[in-house]
């Protein structure tokens, strides 16, 4: 280790109770292993950290604070870094370490295969410690991101599903456990995932979602390319504003959330062939409808629950290409023929009724008769459905 700067206030650092020791410091460290420094805190932190919460007593795990009595700014090199499991090679940091909190201000690394750039705040506040930090990754490896990072593990379990590299531009923030690492359930943020080119693999999910659709490639894979996913963390819940893919070559819209505990609601919204729905979905349109389902591309949105283990699929909704839902032409196709029935029944009725009378009275009755009794048909047919 090398080190050059200055340091100010030693003595009343060392001789005063309040005393801030201060410092400007240029490091060059070799190799760093942050773990190694995650020691417990004084006997007085770790108490009143437990007298604030009885229930969640455990004298054997520590609580690692920064300093309050320290106010330096630091510029780092570091050849190699270890913090919890994440190695990181090439560090360049400027942070500044004041009040118990440490600020990075700027620090670019290289992190499993690409570039991380990182600022932020730690605060090891004793009753509270947490953090707030925003990242910028450049060409990281998603299978790998997956090994490393237990929030992608948690909300992204897909990832590991997925061969490609990603860029990746957000903001997290949340709380820290005792030992100074990311609590997972409190973690809150959002920002853009992008992934330039990948693929998805075969999973049991891709393979319940084509038995909607008939694959309109061999290949089992799912293209991902070009994609910018907006993505929100809170409450527990990674949410993703609606986005396109290529699934088994079927253009598909995604949009929906996992939440932490793994269970996963999406709707995918896909163009289908008529004929690669279901048959008895087929069968209930063309009865209503007295023909074929469509000559062209349906919109089939389906939605996915359960797990990505554990995935659940099924039909939501089915449109007509132009977007005009079967529901609606449905009961468009009932009223014309019910309204078809009808004048042809109020014709015959009204020949019968008035015998090809011409009194405008009688003709006006029998007419009011024959569009209540339609009516009623009407209604009556559509409560049956």
């Amino acid at each position: 280790i090398s080190a050059t700067g200055s340091v100010t206030n030693y003595m009343g650092f060392l001789f005063k109770p309040d005393g801030v020791l201060g410092g400007n410091l240029n490091v060059n460290i070799p190799t760093f292993n942050a773990n190694e420094w995650m020691t417990p805190a004084d006997k007085e932190a770790v108490a009143k950290q437990q007298a604030s919460q009885p229930s969640k007593k455990d004298s054997s795990v520590a609580v690692s604070m920064i300093p309050k009595n320290i106010d330096f700014d630091l510029k780092a090199h570091i050849g190699k870094f270890t913090y919890d499991n994440i190695v990181a090679d090439n560090v360049n940091a400027l942070v500044s370490i004041s009040k118990g909190i440490m600020t990075i201000k700027d620090a670019n690394m290289g992190i499993i295969g690409g570039l991380v750039n990182v600022k932020g705040t730690f605060d090891s506040d004793v009753k509270k410690p947490k953090f707030d930090l925003d990242l910028g990754i450049k060409s990281v490896s998603i299978p790998k991101a997956f090994e490393t990072f237990e929030t992608i593990q948690k909300y992204a379990p897909i990832s590991q599903y997925v061969v490609g590299n990603m860029d990746l531009n957000y903001n997290l923030k949340g709380d820290l456990t005792k030992d100074m690492t990311p609590n997972v359930a409190s973690l809150n943020g959002g920002g853009l995932v992008k992934i330039l080119s990948g693929t998805l693999k075969d999973t049991k999910l891709t393979s319940l979602v084509a038995q909607f659709s008939k694959p309109a490639t061999a290949s089992a894979m799912t293209e991902l390319k070009e994609l910018a996913l907006s993505t929100t963390l809170e409450d527990g819940k990674l949410s993703v504003k609606p986005f396109d893919i290529s699934m088994h070559g079927r253009k598909t819209t995604v949009s929906g959330y996992t939440s932490l505990d793994g269970k996963i609601n999406y709707n995918l919204l896909m163009d289908v062939p008529a004929n690669a729905v279901t048959t008895s979905l087929n069968s209930a349109m063309s009865h209503y409808l007295g023909k074929n389902a469509a000559s062209g591309d349906m919109k089939v949105t389906l939605g996915v629950t359960g797990t990505y283990s554990k995935p659940s699929v099924k039909l939501v909704n089915v449109a007509s290409a132009s977007g005009k839902t079967v529901q609606s032409e449905v009961k468009e196709a009932v009223q014309d023929k019910v309204k078809q029935e009808a004048t042809k029944e109020a014709s015959k009725l009204l020949d019968k009724v008035i015998g090809g009378s011409k009194t405008d009275t009688a003709k006006k009755k029998a007419e009011d008769q024959l569009k209540d009794a339609a009516k009623k048909k009407l209604n009556d047919l559509f409560k049956r459905r």
